[in-house]
């Protein structure tokens, strides 16, 4: 847990404290592709929880594979593992 405290930022390994930094960590990421770079073209963004996304042919499109290069099937989204009670959920 610690090592993502410090990637993201957080002030302490609270799940409050992990949504904040990794919040800010997202919004810095965007600041940087379209304020610093002024590439937003750069930034592939999606969210796998919208029913409009087709699998994998907008990351293959985004990354430049062919069709037959581009995995088939859906496209892996929720994380089965178990929440840490560091996170302060119950297991």
């Amino acid at each position: 847990m610690e090592r993502y405290r410090a990637i993201f930022g957080a002030n302490s390994t609270s799940r409050e404290d992990f949504i904040s930094a990794f919040v800010s960590h997202n919004d810095a990421i965007r600041e940087f592709f379209f304020e610093e770079l002024k590439q937003p073209h750069r930034l592939f963004e999606i969210n796998l929880t919208d029913k409009k996304y087709n699998g994998w042919a907008l990351f293959c499109d985004f990354v430049g594979l062919s069709e037959e290069q581009c995995p088939k099937g859906d496209v892996p989204h929720k994380n089965e593992t178990p929440v840490s009670p560091a996170l302060g959920e119950e297991e």
